[in-house]
């Protein structure tokens, strides 16, 4: 792949946002790691700068540590997504699913970089998963979704299991204690 001016990343980053579909569809799936992680790169980097200003200050350490941890977070949950769209009969290769959760970081430029309305924006990754999914892995959008949404739920519910058996046995070693 030829090197992108920041024009180019500017356009790719547009399209991703505005018009993921249109994006994953005619993106070439076969094409090398370079793009993928340099988007990355770039957009934690912004964000990290963004965080910055907003914090006046506050968000250095973010500069350096957003896009190491945005490409890092790529490929792990690249991973776990790819087990998932599997699990639901997806038919995409691990290699291109990791890259489209790459793609789908595009919108960490806004939802690590701004305090509060980021957060709210972030959600949207969910939708460029659920499309990216779809069209990598050739399913339908429901099943797409259930993908997307058996990791977050999954994170959310073990730490929730985790502390209700620390209380529970913390509560029964309290009881077995005064007996």
């Amino acid at each position: 792949m030829d090197a992108m001016d920041i024009k180019e990343y500017i356009e790719l980053w547009k399209m991703i946002i505005m018009n993921p579909q249109k994006f994953f569809q005619e993106w070439d799936q076969s094409e090398d790691w370079t793009r993928v992680l340099l988007l990355n790169a770039i957009c934690g980097l912004l964000a990290g700068i963004l965080l910055t200003i907003f914090t006046l200050g506050g968000g250095v350490l973010a500069i350096v540590m957003y896009p190491i941890g945005l490409i890092i977070g790529t490929f792990i949950s690249g991973a776990i997504y790819y087990l998932c769209f599997k699990l639901l009969g997806g038919t995409g290769e691990i290699e291109s699913t990791i890259k489209m959760v790459g793609y789908t970081n595009a919108i960490s430029l806004v939802s690590l970089g701004v305090p509060i309305i980021g957060s709210i924006l972030g959600l949207y990754q969910i939708w460029l998963l659920i499309v990216g999914g779809k069209v990598v892995h050739k399913l339908d959008t429901g099943k797409s979704a259930i993908a997307v949404i058996i990791p977050l739920v999954l994170c959310c519910l073990i730490p929730i299991i985790v502390f209700g058996m620390t209380v529970g046995l913390g509560f029964f070693t309290a009881l077995m204690g005064q007996g």
